[in-house]
């Protein structure tokens, strides 16, 4: 069968009809960008709630790295987390291209290619904190401290609260988690 021929089926007369069930191949690539920029303004909202979550879990590592005297490696990882943190902030704020821009900021007058970019940077800032939180085996001397169990139940939370954030878009949690 060829893609040509779905969703048609023959009638009567012998003529093709196209099926009411598919979409047309005209409002495939609409339906698609519809979807993209859904997920991105679910994607903006879940990461507006996630970060402050992220900041004050960092500041309790950063509080741990004290107490076990990693202060100076605790507060350059925290500064490194609580930039990205930033980042993902503004990046959440920052504008979504838009096809009009005199009409309402709504997925279908979103620019597509705009929509892409952000689910890209989106991405790869997750990516960039997962990294981060990577060090956090600093911290803990390759998870051979004490205090290794505390980090080690803060990454699980933080690595499922990733997966229950990005839920939108699948390829979020899936870089942050990699690292």
């Amino acid at each position: 069968i060829s893609l040509r021929h779905v969703g048609k089926q023959p009638c009567s007369s012998g003529r093709e009809m196209t099926s009411t069930n598919q979409p047309s191949d005209a409002s495939t690539p609409a339906l698609q960008h519809l979807i993209l920029a859904d997920q991105l303004t679910a994607v903006r909202r879940s990461m507006l709630i996630s970060i402050p979550v992220s900041f004050m879990l960092g500041l309790a590592s950063l509080l741990v790295a004290i107490r076990y005297g990693h202060g100076f490696a605790g507060l350059l990882w925290f500064v490194a987390s609580s930039l990205v943190n930033l980042a993902r902030v503004v990046l959440c704020r920052f504008p979504i291209g838009r096809i009009n821009p005199d009409a309402p900021v709504e997925p279908a007058n979103l620019h597509p290619s705009s929509v892409k970019q952000h689910l890209f940077l989106q991405s790869a800032m997750a990516a960039l904190s997962g990294v981060v939180w990577a060090f956090v085996a600093v911290l803990c001397d390759g998870y051979t401290a004490p205090q290794t169990g505390f980090y080690l139940t803060v990454l699980c939370g933080i690595t499922a609260g990733a997966v229950t954030a990005g839920f939108a878009f699948a390829r979020m949690p899936i870089c942050y988690i990699t690292p």
